[in-house]
């Protein structure tokens, strides 16, 4: 499928999903990099990032049923996603330049 998991993740990563848990394997194909890119942000590569499908089942199993596991893991997730993928002024001043470059203003 020609989709990043941009959106998705985001959307898990926010208050409104209750900052959930999303595991990726960058290495299997290309597409999952952004997601991969947000969990790198946050400095939980360790614990979402999979190397190997073993790896894969291996934490979903743990997040899906180790429920401290999980609650740290989505606390974690609550402390640093808001500071470092939802409040980026530098992200917004770049938007605001790109746009106003190809609208012409």
């Amino acid at each position: 499928f020609p989709f990043g998991g941009g959106v998705t993740t985001l959307e898990s990563f926010s208050e409104l999903a209750g900052y959930k848990s999303v595991i990726t394997m960058p290495s299997l194909q290309t597409v999952p990099h952004l997601t991969y890119g947000m969990i790198l942000k946050m400095g939980l590569e360790e614990k979402l990032v999979a190397k190997s499908i073993d790896e894969y089942v291996e934490i979903a199993l743990a997040l899906g049923f180790n429920h401290t596991y999980r609650n740290s893991i989505e606390e974690l997730i609550r402390e640093r996603s808001t500071k470092v993928l939802y409040k980026q002024k530098m992200a917004i001043s770049e938007w605001e330049t790109f746009l106003s470059r190809v609208s012409g203003r």
